[in-house]
C-alpha cells in the first residue's frame, strides 16, 4: 500500500513540476536523457563486491601496465526509508568510509582485492578522522595516487561538517603519504575535484562550468602528513556552453589533443520540490577539452542504467574502449566498458 500511495505521489509531483517555470530544465534533462545502457549494452560489465560489513558506494578506476585498478569507497552507513536518510549507528559522527584497492587484468577480471591500510593517516588527521571520501584515481610518476574528500563530523548531527580535500601515494595495498589541500576559496565543505597531470605535474579542476584550473604542487616526501596551497593556473572567461550546473565527477585523461572526463549534474531542486517523493537524480555528461581547456565536443546528459541516482567517478579510454566506473543508489559499484568508436559517437553529440 505504501509503495502505491509513493508512486501515485510521485506521478502527481510530476505533473505540478513539469508546470512550473524554475523547475523545467531539470525535467526537460530527466525526460530527454537516454539510458544508454539499456538501449545498448556495454561491452562488459562487472560489478565490484567489497568484502566487507561496510557497502560499496563510489569507484574510480585507472589504467596500468597489467590492466585497470580500482578504488572503492565502502561506508558504514544506509539511505532509509522514501526519503532516503542518512542512517548510522552512533549517529552522523559514528559515519566511516573504508577504501578498497582491487586490480583486474586487461579483460576486467578481478586478480586481487585489500582493504587500503589508512590507519596512520587517519589517527595523524583529525579532518580525516571520519573517513577518506569518494577517491578518484590517477597514475603520476608511475605511480597510483588518489584525491579524497576528508571528511570531519565536528557534532552530534550535521550541523558542523568538514570536508577538506586530500591527496595520497598508494604502494601495493598501503596509503604511504598524505596531504591536506587548502579551498583556494576558504569554503569549508569541498568535494568533486577532477585531478589530471600535465607536463609531469598534478593539477585539479576546481569547476567544471569554467574549467578553473589549479596547481597542486606536492612535496618530494609526503610520508608525513602537511598541508599544500592550489596554484591558479586557468580559468575561462565567461561558463562553457552546456556545462552550466555541472560538477566533477572522474578525473581527467588525455585523449587526442585534450583530455576528456565525466561531469555530474545533481537535480536538487526536482529533488526538493518533490519533498523527496521523486529520485534524487543525477546525470552524466562527458566532454572533450583542448589542451587549453577549452570545450571542443561533449555528449548529451545521460543515465548509465538506471533514472534515478548515478555518480561516475572514473574514465579510462584506450585504442580499443572506454571504460567507466559508476555507483548506483550509493550502493552498488559498477564497471562498464564500451567500444572506442561507440565513445566517440557519445562524445562528439555536441560540437562546440
Amino acid at each position: 500500500m505504501l509503495k502505491r500511495i509513493t508512486s501515485m505521489v510521485a506521478d502527481a509531483a510530476q505533473v505540478w513540476i513539469s508546470s512550473q517555470p524554475a523547475l523545467r530544465r531539470e525535467h526537460k534533462i530527466v525526460r530527454r536523457a537516454p539510458v544508454i545502457f539499456t538501449t545498448r549494452a556495454p561491452e562488459k560489465r562487472v560489478v565490484v563486491d567489497i568484502p566487507s560489513k561496510y557497502h560499496s558506494h563510489n569507484l574510480s578506476i585507472a589504467k596500468t601496465d597489467s590492466g585497470v585498478v580500482a578504488l572503492v569507497r565502502a561506508v558504514n552507513y544506509t539511505l532509509s526509508g522514501f526519503l532516503q536518510r542518512i542512517t548510522v549507528s552512533g549517529g552522523p559522527s559514528a559515519v566511516d568510509s573504508e577504501n578498497w584497492i582491487v586490480r583486474f587484468n586487461q579483460n576486467l577480471n578481478q586478480t586481487s582485492i585489500a582493504k587500503l591500510d589508512e590507519r596512520h593517516y587517519r589517527t595523524a588527521i583529525t579532518d580525516a578522522k571520519n573517513g577518506l571520501e569518494d577517491p578518484r584515481i590517477f597514475i603520476l610518476d608511475q605511480q597510483i595516487h588518489a584525491i579524497w574528500s576528508a571528511g570531519n563530523v565536528r557534532s552530534k548531527d550535521w550541523t558542523d561538517v568538514c570536508n577538506t580535500m586530500a591527496v595520497g601515494r598508494i604502494e601495493e595495498n598501503a596509503l604511504v603519504g598524505l596531504c591536506l589541500v587548502s579551498s583556494p576559496h576558504g569554503q569549508k565543505r569541498e568535494k568533486n575535484w577532477m585531478p589530471f597531470v600535465r607536463e609531469g605535474n598534478l593539477e585539479i579542476v576546481y569547476d567544471a562550468s569554467r574549467m578553473e584550473t589549479y596547481a597542486l604542487p606536492l612535496p618530494n616526501d609526503m610520508t608525513e602528513p602537511s598541508r599544500i596551497e592550489p596554484q591558479a593556473t586557468g580559468l575561462l572567461p565567461e561558463t562553457a556552453g552546456g556545462l552550466s550546473g555541472f560538477s566533477g565527477s572522474s578525473q581527467l585523461i588525455e585523449w587526442e589533443d585534450g583530455y576528456v572526463f565525466v561531469v555530474h549534474y545533481a537535480c536538487r531542486k526536482l529533488r526538493s520540490a518533490s519533498m523527496k517523493f521523486l529520485p534524487f537524480y543525477y546525470l552524466s555528461q562527458v566532454v572533450h577539452v583542448d589542451r587549453d581547456m577549452r570545450p571542443v565536443s561533449m555528449s548529451r546528459p545521460f543515465f548509465f542504467e538506471k533514472k534515478g541516482t548515478e555518480f561516475c567517478a572514473g574514465l579510462i579510454v584506450d585504442a580499443d574502449h572506454a571504460t567507466f566506473s559508476y555507483s548506483i543508489d550509493d550502493r552498488i559499484s559498477v564497471i562498464a566498458r564500451m567500444t572506442v568508436d561507440r565513445f566517440r559517437e557519445l562524445v562528439t553529440q555536441v560540437q562546440l
